[in-house]
């Protein structure tokens, strides 16, 4: 058994980051999932030190933190930003997903009534996530041109990886069935969506590629 192990539920979420991030960076590890009662059974026990989920164990260590953790593969793998301005570039394409991915899952995932999550979906088609497309999309183009490999000129970086992630999640996974699609995609930020399109079916293939790396979680 691999001592490199991911620990998260069972679905994509936070996970995927990671997952998508040892994949490309060719780390070996077991993927374990849990249920919410099944992790909630793991805190009690005293087994780990943090009581929330991602919790990587590498090279003798226990880490927990999204972004602590791919910051810290990336660092590795020199995959940072190296002066001040892509280093804020860096950060301000994290923040801008971040802001809505937790929006998605509080508003639409974990509505706690189907009425609730109608809503949600409702605020998310029709204004969330078209300002958040937009914005993007005017950061992607003041920053560099539509065809480039990178979203900051350093090259690789941790929003790249976050940025693509969540976008495939959104966009191409069982959630297009709900009318978030790649149409709306295109709609509010064509060059983006051509980016992370080129990362899925290039760079990054051999994870979006490969169902046994990829699984078909129900969320």
């Amino acid at each position: 058994m691999s001592s490199t192990v991911l620990h998260y539920y069972t679905g994509h979420g936070r996970g995927d980051v990671l997952r998508l991030l040892l994949t490309y960076a060719g780390v070996d590890y077991e993927d374990k999932h849990y249920t919410v009662e099944e992790w909630n059974n793991l805190k009690k026990s005293g087994k780990f030190p943090y009581p929330e989920m991602p919790i990587f164990e590498y090279e003798g260590r226990v880490l927990n933190q999204t972004r602590a953790i791919v910051q810290y593969i990336c660092s590795q793998k020199e995959w940072m930003p190296s002066t001040p301005e892509d280093v804020y570039l860096d950060n301000w394409y994290w923040d801008t997903v971040e802001e809505l991915l937790l929006t998605f899952y509080e508003e639409y995932i974990l509505g706690p009534t189907a009425e609730i999550r109608v809503e949600g979906k409702e605020k998310l088609l029709k204004t969330k996530i078209p300002i958040t497309l937009k914005l993007l999309e005017k950061k992607f183009m003041e920053t560099g041109d539509g065809e480039r490999d990178y979203l900051v000129k350093d090259g690789l970086t941790p929003a790249t990886f976050n940025l693509v992630s969540f976008m495939i999640i959104l966009f191409y996974g069982k959630f297009n069935q709900a009318e978030f699609n790649p149409d709306l995609f295109e709609t509010h930020a064509p060059n983006l969506k051509n980016f992370v399109e080129a990362k899925k079916m290039g760079e990054f293939l051999s994870y979006f590629g490969d169902e046994s790396k990829r699984r078909n979680y129900p969320l």
